[in-house]
């Protein structure tokens, strides 16, 4: 570190004498200590722009071309400098500028396979694909893309010997190029793609892909993708956005068997409901893009969610001279051109191949900033041989369009519609009969974080009812195996508790761990905690006593008054209630869609199933604190919004399951308000973007005019 503070101090330097230089008219000086500040600190954008502005203006292309080549070796790409982009599309300027663009594909080593001249018409759609090994996948991209009304694919391919170039060449309306060259050195194939465009693309609808992805939008089944890019012009849109969803079968990736042209769907036709873990709005290299992190890679294979990056920009009307960025997450356009709704990219990488395919790309590290993901997939298919992506709690079966749209994957229309969540559309697991004969009174589940857990299962141990017999359920994180260890003590020496310690081994937040450890219960009566959940000494003899008076009782709500259940603050925790385990049985499990209102959600499920009302006990007679967010174990953005969207989701399923319409339109109503709250703490944090997406999230539902005006106050107020 003191070394790298030593050179990053010594480039600074080193550039202040270039602009003297510069400043003297002595660009030879000038451009000797520019390169000295860019050798000290590689990625060092101010030293490479007035270097580059130097060359250019002395016509020395070869100059910029060089220097160019010197920062892609160490910079390759946008995640590991933000202006990396841009320098790879600067190179591919000098090296048309050198030798006409026919010397750049040779600098490139793309040479066409395909006999004859390409020539596209003004109206085709045309994809671009950078391919290797894709010959099991190729046959139903193409077959689903032409169903779509794509034209033409140019592919480049990048030293395959599974037969992808000979199939390929068969193909009608393929034309393909192959490349030998390091897809790592080309900006992960993104140069490549822009040679393409820059040659033969004028202003065409362009739709960059990877072969082992499926481009779908609203209602594709039965509109073109022609029909999409004429109501794209219609808006004045040039590009239209997709979220990545990743696609697999139920059976273990080891035995799983696909033939090369069958439906990919067929075969793969599970995702994950909870499609993503982290929103962050106004983000991308130009803050206009809304970023998604983990999905179904997260919960698999866990790692940091850095390498699960969901977003692209796959469809785009090309504008001659555009900079492409690494892997079309993002695209260099205005919000106004951005179009509303949004598609989706059917992701089929977890095929049967999938661990060979790992290997390879460990072995041949041609993933800059990527290698890290492919990392972990090879850690854990190598300590999973038996590996299964397809588990009930959070798997949902493919249908069709409409349904991604039903539940949020896709978008239809302008960004300020909100889609009602209906119940069909989110994916609440089913609570398996535990057996009926020795069952423990208490099965208490504690869902752990890394702090504070080896307290709070002391605190559970010495507040369980002496006289009932009790299931103490640990559920720990992922990553969590030191803190399974540190728990041994406890687990060995307790005689009268049983004590289970489950570690999920995966990327889940609190929600999906409580449906994890609740699926194991055994106990009569089920409590929920968190590590920060503070009970008082006596609370389990309290419930048992409360219980005592009221036989046919399946819920117990602590510290509210009065027994209305939707009047709960929508962030209360699932300690605040015990409930039968039978009435789980009946209702389910926990919805993740709901997030932090997860735990109110379920209360409003539980009582609308419950054979009689719940029996509430006041504060005054038992004191519980609680959290009164979503807990530490869960890796998630406070703010942008998502609290918002996560309240109304519940709203929604509440007034599905009994809650009249007047109530829920009152419900909406104090959302706003709690989402004026949050907009001026975020004001007052600094946080004026997640204050505005939080705004957002709050108008987008019929709202009272007062609530509206709540929430425009909240934010004029404070900026006044």
């Amino acid at each position: 570190m003191l070394g790298h503070d030593v050179a990053s101090a010594q480039a600074d330097v080193y550039l202040r004498l270039a602009r003297v230089w510069a400043d003297r008219g002595k660009s030879e000086r000038a451009i000797s200590f520019y390169d000295q500040a860019l050798a000290a600190r590689p990625g060092f954008q101010e030293a490479f722009v007035d270097v580059v502005d130097l060359l250019e203006a002395a016509g020395d292309w070869r100059g910029i071309a060089e220097r160019c080549e010197t920062w892609i070796a160490h910079r390759p790409d946008n995640a590991s400098h933000g202006y990396s982009n841009r320098v790879q599309n600067l190179r591919l300027d000098a090296l048309c500028r050198i030798g006409g663009i026919q010397h750049a594909y040779d600098v490139h080593g793309l040479e066409q396979i395909t006999p004859g001249p390409v020539e596209l018409a003004p109206d085709e759609v045309v994809a671009i694909v950078v391919a290797r090994n894709e010959a099991l996948r190729l046959p139903a991209f193409l077959e689903h893309h032409r169903r779509l009304g794509v034209d033409r694919f140019l592919v480049v391919d990048n030293g395959s010997d599974d037969g992808t170039i000979e199939w390929l060449t068969r193909e009608l309306d393929a034309i393909v190029w192959r490349t030998a060259q390091s897809y790592r050195a080309a900006n992960a194939g993104t140069s490549w793609s822009s040679l393409l465009l820059r040659r033969y693309v004028m202003t065409q609808w362009c739709l960059i892909i990877d072969a082992d992805e499926l481009f779908v939008y609203p209602d594709y089944e039965r509109r073109g993708i022609a029909d999409l890019c004429a109501e794209l012009d219609r808006q004045g849109a040039t590009c239209y956005r997709a979220i990545m969803l990743d696609m697999y079968g139920e059976g273990q990736l080891s035995s799983f068997e696909y033939r090369a042209g069958n439906d990919l769907l067929d075969a793969c036709p599970y995702f994950d409901r909870t499609y993503y873990h982290v929103r962050i709005p106004f983000d991308g290299p130009q803050r206009n893009m809304t970023n998604y992190w983990g999905g179904l890679r997260a919960r698999a294979f866990g790692g940091a969610l850095g390498g699960y990056l969901l977003n692209k920009v796959p469809l785009f009307r090309y504008v001659p001279g555009e900079v492409l960025m690494s892997g079309q997450h993002w695209l260099d356009r205005p919000t106004a051109e951005i179009g509303s709704g949004r598609g989706a990219l059917l992701h089929f990488k977890y095929l049967s191949g999938f661990r060979d395919m790992v290997r390879e790309e460990i072995q041949r590290d041609e993933h800059p900033t990527g290698m890290a993901s492919w990392q972990q997939y090879a850690r854990v298919v190598e300590a999973e041989p038996n590996l299964a992506l397809y588990d009930p709690l959070y798997s949902m079966r493919y249908e069709d369009s409409r349904q991604l749209v039903r539940i949020g994957v896709m978008r239809e229309g302008p960004a300020t519609i909100r889609q009602t969540v209906a119940a069909d559309a989110v994916l609440i697991p089913g609570v398996p009969p535990a057996p009926r004969s020795d069952r423990p009174f208490w099965s208490v589940l504690l869902i752990a974080g890394h702090d504070a857990t080896r307290t709070a299962v002391e605190r559970v141990l010495g507040q369980l009812d002496p006289d009932a017999s009790s299931e103490l359920r640990v559920v720990l994180p992922a990553s969590a195996q030191e803190l399974a260890d540190s728990l041994k003590d406890l687990v060995d020496g307790c005689a009268a508790t049983h004590v289970v310690v489950q570690n999920s081994a995966r990327f889940l937040g609190p929600v999906e761990l409580r449906n994890l450890g609740l699926q194991q219960t055994l106990g009569s009566w089920v409590h929920v905690v968190g590590t920060d959940d503070v009970l008082p000494n006596d609370f389990y003899q309290g419930i048992r006593t409360t219980l005592a008076g009221n036989r046919e009782a399946a819920i117990v709500v602590v510290g509210a008054d009065g027994h209305d259940c939707a009047a709960l603050e929508f962030t209360i925790s699932p300690a605040c209630f015990v409930v039968r385990r039978q009435l789980y049985e009946s209702v389910g499990g926990f919805c993740g869609t709901a997030g932090s209102a997860a735990g109110w959600e379920m209360l409003q499920r539980l009582a609308g199933a419950a054979p009689t009302l719940p029996v509430f006990v006041p504060p005054s007679r038992m004191t519980l604190c609680t959290t009164s967010v979503a807990d530490s174990a869960m890796v998630r953005t406070v703010g942008y919004g998502e609290d918002v969207i996560e309240w109304l989701t519940a709203i929604d399923l509440a007034e599905e399951t009994g809650i009249a319409p007047s109530r829920a339109a009152e419900l909406r109503d104090r959302c706003a308000q709690h989402a004026a709250d949050l907009v001026r703490e975020e004001i007052e944090r600094g946080r004026l973007e997640s204050a505005l997406a939080t705004l957002a999230e709050a108008l987008r539902p019929a709202i009272s005019d007062d609530a509206r005006q709540q929430l425009i106050h909240a934010v004029t107020r404070i900026v006044r």
